[in-house]
């Protein structure tokens, strides 16, 4: 037989009560210039990094013909910048290659940019997450 639970008999409580609230002053909020820093690495920032342990995976992303170089870290993902935080543009892969080696990295993941569907015929699809753009990157080598 199912036990009913007994009926409450708990009022509501008509006073407010004062709950503890952080002052906005307190909440760290990103700047432009620190979201542009975050997401950009020179490559001094790179060599850096690497010498203090940092073990990325670099993704070269081919954009019908020329290259960006994208850094995974356990921060995020940053662009391959100029010392102005302007992305780096590579008009083929040798030097991206001679760039990376001689850092010590010797390999990356070959992603191209994502398309949202195919407008010529009409044919929509989802973007692509960066998990699945590394895993169904080709594989290449530095060295």
């Amino acid at each position: 037989m199912p036990v009913q639970a007994p009926a409450s008999r708990h009022t509501a409580n008509t006073e407010t009560a004062t709950l503890p609230i952080t002052p906005p002053d307190t909440l760290h909020v990103s700047s432009p210039a620190e979201r542009q820093a975050e997401a950009s690495m020179t490559l001094d920032s790179l060599s850096r990094a690497l010498q203090q342990g940092m073990v990325p995976v670099v993704e070269v992303m081919s954009l019908d013909g020329i290259y960006k170089v994208r850094i995974h870290h356990c921060h995020g993902i940053s662009d391959l910048t100029r010392l102005d935080g302007k992305a780096l543009w590579f008009k083929g892969t040798g030097e991206i290659r001679d760039l990376m080696r001689s850092r010590g990295i010797s390999h990356g993941v070959l992603t191209w940019a994502d398309q949202w569907g195919d407008e010529m015929i009409g044919m929509v699809s989802r973007s692509l997450t960066q998990e699945e753009l590394l895993a169904w990157g080709t594989r290449i080598c530095f060295r």
